[in-house]
């Protein structure tokens, strides 16, 4: 199972992106680096050591784009399926 990899420090609310230096604990509680000094790397919700999160390789992220890109391809045939659907 993937990390979920959050968009934002859980304390400050700093924009975490994917290749960005963020500290995680076991629960995946995500935190700025910042932040992680500023608690001595100690998770405040559930007391476990804060570690630096692994990022996500450049085709990782490519394929994510790629998911991405396809999904929102079969969303628009989808969609434009549904409009033109005749109603008898």
């Amino acid at each position: 199972m993937a990390l979920q990899m959050k968009e934002a420090c859980e304390k400050c609310g700093r924009a975490l992106g994917h290749g960005d230096e963020a500290y995680i604990c076991s629960h995946e509680c995500s935190f700025c680096g910042d932040c992680t000094a500023d608690m001595s790397a100690v998770c405040p919700n559930c007391g476990g050591e804060l570690l630096r999160r692994p990022r996500r390789g450049i085709g990782l992220r490519q394929a994510e784009a790629d998911e991405d890109r396809q999904r929102h391809e079969r969303q628009t045939r989808q969609d434009a399926d549904q409009r033109f659907v005749v109603k008898t």
